[in-house]
């Protein structure tokens, strides 16, 4: 399901449609569910506020200056 449009705006960011139908299909790929027409739209809802949560994550480390490396991010996946 392709569509285009505003999904969200989290303050100033917009969560377009195409990006939601990304992450959706990325959820359906990697989990193993198989979405009936029911279930779709209750993982959408959800998939929607793992991705509000995520930018409201991310401009509050950008507010206070919080960064991560590369190598420290390789270091936490390998523990």
């Amino acid at each position: 399901m392709i569509t285009t449009g505003v999904a969200a705006i989290v303050n100033d960011y917009i969560i377009s449609d195409y990006d939601l139908d990304q992450r959706v299909n990325l959820f359906v790929a990697t989990s193993g569910v198989r979405p009936t027409r029911e279930t779709l739209a209750q993982i959408r809802q959800q998939v929607l506020r793992s991705l509000q949560d995520e930018i409201l994550e991310l401009q509050e480390a950008a507010k206070h200056k919080i960064s991560v490396t590369k190598v420290e991010v390789d270091r936490a996946l390998q523990n």
